[in-house]
């Protein structure tokens, strides 16, 4: 099976961008006061910056997309179709499970809440990664 693996590298590339952009602006705009209070930080507190913010989370991206694209290859999934259900499976099955498992921690100020602000990234990400693997290139 993973024999003939053949990875979309233009998907991949598209994947990663995309949700690395998503996530840039969901955890700075659209959700920032409410993950701020998650990890008990004050909610007007500037967000940590520098090349770890930044680079750190592309890379996360980078690897899940290809693991992801190295998975699609393998199952053969070329519809769009397809790649939704096996983006929710990832994505729900995997990334926000592990998401709330992460968070069920005691340096998380507010575990549920951090799951809850955290995981419609994750299933968003891996719906999106999914889709361009079998639309782009």
């Amino acid at each position: 099976m993973f024999g003939s693996v053949s990875v979309n590298w233009w998907g991949v590339l598209v994947a990663t961008v995309v949700i690395s952009v998503l996530a840039g602006l969901y955890f700075t705009v659209v959700v920032a006061k409410a993950y701020a209070k998650a990890v008990g930080h004050e909610p007007d507190a500037p967000a940590p910056s520098g090349p770890l913010f930044i680079a750190g989370p592309m890379v996360c991206n980078l690897v899940t997309v290809l693991a992801s694209a190295v998975l699609v290859s393998a199952l053969g999934i070329d519809t769009l179709g397809d790649a939704l259900v096996f983006g929710l499976v990832v994505g729900l099955g995997y990334l926000v499970a592990m998401t709330f498992q992460i968070a069920v921690n005691p340096v998380f100020a507010r575990p549920l809440l951090y799951g809850l602000v955290n995981g419609p990234y994750f299933l968003v990400a891996s719906l999106v990664t999914s889709a361009s693997l079998v639309l782009v290139g």
